[in-house]
């Protein structure tokens, strides 16, 4: 199956009402039928990434947990505590992150993302792949989805295919340049999964922190 073919199928899987194609990376009920407006916070500078999602009104929606370990993880949580997805960093290959949900037969990888970052430390590309029948996907082939833009000019855009999903804006703060403490607003467009474009945010900003420190963060 075609890069191609698996965007038009992401596209098209289900379809919201007023024609709004859902595209349910994660799960159909994180896709909203008329967007959304998020905040996402870190908790604080020394956080070990912990991080808090609110919506447009301040209500949390979505913790996001840090471990101190070897391997970059990230765990994010819906406001019962329920885990909703899982990120980790490949350990033999710190440019390659997978994310996996809880299923009936154990994990299940629901996409895999490739960074790739441009000197000076500023211009950033992550290329998205779906896992095709459940298989490791091949990260030669075009992307299913993107994320593109420049850390510094604080604008990064999310695409499937041609198509514009979300867009996203850094607040900077008075220390975000070394610790990775601003915030981010969140566009995600009518039908986009909220929870998916969080997990790309939170990979692009470790990126960022990684190459401003000169090292690994946990």
């Amino acid at each position: 199956m075609t890069a191609s073919s698996r965007t038009t199928m992401a596209l098209n899987q289900v379809e919201g009402k007023a024609g709004v194609g859902l595209v349910p990376v994660v799960r159909h009920e994180f896709c909203a039928h008329d967007g959304m407006e998020l905040i996402l916070s870190k908790v604080e500078a020394w956080s070990w990434g912990n991080y808090t999602v609110t919506d447009g009104v301040g209500n949390f929606l979505i913790t996001v947990e840090g471990r101190l370990s070897l391997r970059w993880t990230r765990t994010l949580l819906d406001s019962s505590g329920t885990r909703i997805l899982k990120i980790h960093k490949k350990f033999m290959n710190p440019s390659i992150f997978d994310a996996f949900i809880d299923g009936e037969d154990g994990a299940r990888r629901v996409f895999t993302v490739q960074s790739s970052l441009e000197a000076p430390a500023s211009r950033f590309s992550l290329k998205v792949f779906l896992p095709v029948k459940g298989s490791e996907p091949d990260l030669s082939m075009d992307p299913d989805f993107k994320l593109e833009g420049a850390y510094f000019q604080n604008d990064y855009g999310i695409y499937c295919g041609e198509r514009s999903i979300a867009q996203a804006s850094r607040k900077p703060d008075a220390s975000s340049f070394v610790l990775g403490c601003g915030a981010y607003t969140v566009a995600v467009f009518p039908g986009v999964d909220h929870v998916f474009v969080v997990a790309l945010v939170l990979i692009m900003d470790e990126l960022h922190l990684e190459a401003s420190v000169g090292h690994d963060s946990t």
